[in-house]
């Protein structure tokens, strides 16, 4: 099924203000780069042959907000249940954009003043939203402490003039999806993916924004383990050869011959889990 499809249901099935709602889902989970979400409504639609159009309706729009919710925990927030969502749309939206703000001083102002990672968000995104501040902090129900720091990121990402040495996009993108589909938490690579022009740039490249997140010094084996892989796969030198690039890099990231021990180890099994699944 392909979304005009499901959109022609929709229209038949369920109301005006359902169909804005799933148009400009699509258009956002499409910005992001989503995988697989019409794979999900399709399931939907062919479940059950006794499901009304209403249950039907109401299935795809739990999967809507599934979808929208994973994205969001990317980015590091949560929102409350009571949030429409409509607005959940808006803020992945007014998320996306921030980086082309007209006024990028405002923007940075905001990331270097004295706020909480919360109040940030919200002075933020009432950038690009109608809601005030205020408004926009009901919506938060947690928000990670290195929503900023990854921001920063997703901004230089954006906004950095190199261009991948490798033109074949889909070959990084068909890499990553066969990793992602083994590791299934957010993962630190998933703000490169989300910018297509950052896709296929050197591995060291990635390895110094690794180093300048915070977050990244709080992280178990496991998870670092899991962002120097996904970094691995989208990068120009190791989409091919993930774990020989990583191991490369591994004594200049970490001084500790233990730590680097245990690191080896668990990006050894997760590319060998990876390439069977491949298989």
């Amino acid at each position: 099924m392909i979304y005009p499809e499901l959109r022609h249901y929709l229209t038949l099935a369920s109301s005006p203000e359902t169909v804005r709602t799933f148009d400009n889902a699509v258009d956002v989970m499409d910005k992001y780069g989503l995988q697989g979400y019409m794979d999900m409504f399709d399931e939907v639609v062919g479940a059950d042959p006794n499901t009304n159009d209403a249950g039907v309706v109401d299935a795809l729009q739990l999967n809507l907000r599934t979808a929208l919710t994973h994205l969001l925990a990317i980015q590091g927030l949560k929102v409350h249940e009571y949030v429409l969502t409509s607005q959940m749309v808006q803020v992945l939206d007014a998320l996306y954009m921030l980086p082309d703000y007209e006024d990028q001083t405002q923007v940075s102002g905001i990331m270097d003043a004295d706020f909480t990672e919360m109040e940030a968000a919200a002075e933020l995104l009432a950038l690009l939203m109608v809601e005030s501040p205020d408004e926009l902090l009901g919506y938060f129900e947690e928000v990670e402490p290195s929503f900023v720091e990854s921001l920063r990121l997703r901004m230089d990402l954006r906004s950095g003039d190199e261009v991948p040495l490798d033109n074949d996009i889909y070959k990084y993108i068909k890499a990553y999806q066969g990793y992602r589909g083994v590791v299934g938490v957010p993962v630190f690579s998933d703000f490169i993916m989300n910018e297509p022009a950052a896709i296929g740039l050197p591995f060291a490249r990635y390895v110094e924004m690794y180093q300048a997140h915070d977050g990244a010094k709080e992280r178990s084996i496991d998870e670092i383990a899991k962002d120097l892989v996904g970094m691995a796969y989208l990068s120009q030198d190791g989409v091919e050869a993930p774990l020989i690039v990583v191991r490369q890099h591994l004594n200049n990231l970490f001084g500790d011959i233990n730590q680097v021990t245990k690191i080896n180890i668990a990006v050894s099994k997760l590319t060998v889990e990876v390439t069977n699944a491949q298989a």
